[in-house]
């Protein structure tokens, strides 16, 4: 048997660039999240296979790493492979290169199933994943560690909600989290710059209406925490980590 990973090509658009031509982490994340339901369709557990049992995915949490960078009409080519479940978290990584082959970005991905009425996890059942033959492969020595779910620090600032944030569970997308996060980030670092390390934790679902709330911490370790907040139930529905800044 061949190991389950899958290689796609995106030519990088100008609406997934910032006002440099980069290639944002939203736009990244959007490639990302297409090229594992790609991945997933193949392997029998996409999202039509899965919403025929009133089952779907949800992006838990996400960790990128950068190490290069790509531009407006480039062409990035994305390898993806599923890795051994935990019993409520399946796993996905992902390596990113640009047009001549050098990596730019790593990254890893936890998934929940959840049941699409309750809108509540599910046990992946033992039987799921009984054909695959995972990649051995990590691009990270180890899994993501916990995000702090500490007070939430200085307000950057509020938004509301409109339609065109939703996708098609009818929630806030997971790339519109980063594109928050971001927002945060470059009002105090350079359009030309980007992060190194970027981590989010998707906790609590976003809706159409919602007012929400993005807030800074700085860490004395390094690094800066943002929260995404519901303020209506002041409840933290994202927290993210920045680390590390490079001059594009």
């Amino acid at each position: 048997m061949t190991e389950e990973v899958f290689r796609k090509s995106f030519e990088i658009h100008s609406y997934d660039t910032d006002t440099t031509t980069q290639l944002s982490f939203a736009g990244l994340a959007r490639y990302l999240q297409d090229i594992a339901s790609f991945h997933a369709d193949k392997l029998g557990l996409g999202y039509d296979d899965l919403l025929a049992e009133n089952k779907a995915w949800v992006l838990r949490q996400l960790k990128i790493a950068t190490s290069g960078r790509a531009f407006w009409k480039d062409k990035v080519t994305i390898e993806t492979w599923p890795k051994v479940p935990d019993r409520l978290l399946a796993w996905r990584d992902f390596l990113v290169f640009d047009e001549v082959g050098n990596p730019i970005a790593k990254a890893t991905s936890a998934w929940l199933l959840i049941d699409v009425k309750k809108r509540r996890p599910l046990r992946m059942e033992p039987g799921m994943f009984e054909k695959y033959n995972f990649r051995k492969q990590n691009v990270f020595d180890e899994k993501p560690g916990s995000l702090p779910s500490a007070e939430p620090g200085e307000k950057i600032y509020e938004t509301t909600v409109r339609f065109s944030k939703l996708d098609l569970n009818d929630h806030v997308n997971n790339a519109e989290f980063i594109a928050w996060v971001t927002d945060a980030y470059y009002m105090d670092y350079p359009h030309d710059s980007y992060p190194e390390n970027f981590e989010i934790r998707y906790d609590h679902e976003i809706f159409m209406g919602d007012r929400i709330g993005i807030f800074k911490k700085i860490l004395p370790s390094g690094g800066i925490i943002y929260s995404i907040n519901r303020m209506e139930d002041e409840k933290i529905a994202g927290i993210a980590r920045v680390s590390g800044s490079v001059k594009g």
